[in-house]
């Protein structure tokens, strides 16, 4: 298995982070619950895509919409998230889903109300995972 860092961008739509539920079965309300506040602290980071380009996005608004969204991702029947996720595995591929659904659900959003930046790093998908040099 490829480091989180080698992985190609298309295959990642979330900053890496540890997964939750390293261990040998969580309930999906167990691993939502570990899951949501990495992805808030590390997807609403002031350095970070979510925050940087998108205008007039603080702290408070990037989590409260990230934590409406990952709610609605994970109840969406589309992202297949099972009711009980077992190991790294599982865990890496449900956060992939529920990451990149809130990712895209939170930057159609953000266009939709006219907010999204257009200049060269915004426009580069790779700075999804990848926090600015």
């Amino acid at each position: 298995q490829m480091p989180a860092q080698q992985m190609p961008a298309q295959q990642m739509a979330y900053p890496p982070m540890p997964p939750p539920g390293d261990g040998p079965a969580l309930a999906q309300a167990q691993w939502v619950a570990a899951f949501t506040p990495q992805f808030l602290r590390l997807s609403c980071h002031p350095e970070f895509f979510f925050r940087q380009c998108f205008q007039n996005v603080d702290d408070a608004q990037c989590t409260q919409r990230m934590t409406q969204l990952v709610a609605q991702c994970v109840g969406d029947p589309s992202i297949g998230l099972p009711p009980v996720i077992q190991g790294m595995a599982q865990s890496q591929q449900a956060g992939f889903r529920v990451g990149s659904c809130a990712g895209e659900r939170y930057e159609r959003a953000y266009i939709a109300e006219g907010r999204r930046i257009s200049n060269p790093r915004c426009d580069d998908a790779n700075n999804w995972t990848h926090p600015p040099q």
